[in-house]
């Protein structure tokens, strides 16, 4: 400090020359960053490529109180999920054995058991009371895992938890858009492990024996029983678990992009085999991106409810793929079939990204409501912004309807219903 300038004294005000006296001096409308600037009535707002400096930290700020934000927690969060699994699938098959045992006469009900244990190791399908508890612990635990997934959401987030995690329902042309992806997800999941395989040189995974004998065990369930608990029940718990509660927390910690990979990775990983981590893992990927682009829920779930319940049906026997055999085989539908689903997961996906929920300020001339984390929640009731989505144009729809076209054309001889 210079002798000629003034010392400040214990009890004197601070000096607040530096900052603007006037409104004309702080940045108007036209200085701030492109994605910022208020949006005209009426007008969508243009994405820019300049870099936002308000976008970049905010995709660092951490969650002041979301569980499992962390790699090493979420990891804790998804082996409870397991447990929880395990948990509800034991009372469930150990409660039904208990009931089937009270209900038979005599004294030797224990060795009546055992025995059909015994019979269940050789023929399970001569096991009828095991063969029932295995569904109805399997019913209790998919119960059991939706349940627990709804505490963590309500606790973690409060009560408006399902507007939270977008938990709405979608426009009708992404619901439209969603089953039409449906069949191209089933097939490029599939085609994606083929190509794994193939490239890793590695023999088809044998099933062993507790595979065959949980195979013997759905022969032996109605269809609608083995859709609810192998499809809705594993739709709604594991996309609430890993969609709603563990990404919200990863994202918050670690950003969109890197928040949607490691949370598709924890995703694979609950599914068991290496392989099928990549696989699970990339499905994982792509059910995030339909989350984010409807900004709606159902839509992952009814995505992963359908590729479960075509892949019971064709356990049960109830949809046979027809593979052409011997060596003039005509393998022509098979490879339009799969070039048209491609062409359904193509088209869908890029016209679901294009149509993406955009929040607009109901009035631009006020602050526009946002949330403090990149999250799919839609506005609370009374916030000035609105979700709107542009509508796809009917060269988007010629380019789906060819595609689906070609699908059904290779479909309707590869494909046939029991």
């Amino acid at each position: 400090m210079r002798d000629d300038e003034p010392k400040p004294t214990p009890n004197s005000e601070p000096a607040f020359d530096h900052l603007p006296q006037s409104s004309d001096a702080l940045p108007q409308p036209n200085d701030l960053p492109p994605m910022v600037r208020q949006v005209p009535p009426g007008e969508l707002p243009v994405r820019s490529s300049e870099p936002n400096p308000l976008l970049g930290p905010s995709l660092r700020v951490r969650a002041r109180s979301t569980p499992g934000r962390g790699i090493f927690a979420s990891f804790g969060w998804c082996l409870l999920f397991l447990l929880i699994l395990c948990i509800g699938f034991m009372v469930g098959f150990v409660g039904y054995l208990g009931y089937a045992v009270s209900l038979i006469p005599g004294e030797n009900r224990l060795k009546i058991l055992e025995a059909e244990v015994e019979v269940f190791t050789k023929a399970p399908a001569e096991a009828p009371n095991i063969l029932a508890a295995i569904g109805f612990g399997m019913g209790i635990a998919e119960l059991a895992t939706v349940l627990f997934s709804i505490v963590l959401l309500r606790v973690s987030i409060g009560r408006e938890w399902t507007r939270e995690i977008a938990l709405r329902r979608s426009s009708f042309q992404h619901a439209v858009l969603a089953v039409v992806l449906l069949p191209g997800f089933i097939i490029t999941s599939n085609l994606i492990g083929e190509a794994l395989m193939a490239g890793m040189k590695a023999d088809p995974v044998e099933e062993n024996s507790a595979e065959l004998m949980l195979k013997q065990a759905f022969q032996s369930w109605s269809v609608l029983f083995a859709v609810l608990v192998i499809g809705l029940g594993p739709g709604l718990g594991e996309e609430f678990f890993c969609r709603g509660f563990l990404a919200r927390g990863l994202i918050t910690r670690f950003g969109l992009v890197s928040g949607i990979v490691i949370t598709s990775i924890f995703f694979g990983m609950m599914h068991g085999l290496p392989l099928q981590v990549l696989i699970t893992g990339c499905m994982g990927v792509a059910l995030h991106l339909t989350l984010w682009w409807s900004r709606s829920m159902w839509i992952p779930i009814f995505l992963h409810f359908g590729n479960n319940s075509i892949a019971v049906l064709l356990m049960l026997g109830k949809l046979k793929l027809i593979v052409p055999e011997g060596e003039n085989a005509d393998f022509t539908r098979l490879w339009l079939m799969c070039a048209g689903g491609v062409g359904m997961l193509a088209t869908s996906g890029y016209l679901l990204f294009r149509s993406r929920a955009t929040l607009l300020p109901i009035d631009p001339n006020a602050p526009m409501w946002n949330s403090w984390i990149p999250t799919v929640a839609h506005p609370p009731e009374g916030s000035n912004a609105v979700l709107v989505q542009p509508t796809i144009g009917l060269g988007g729809w010629f380019l789906v309807g060819l595609s689906v076209i070609l699908f059904l054309s290779g479909a309707m001889g590869s494909i046939a219903f029991e």
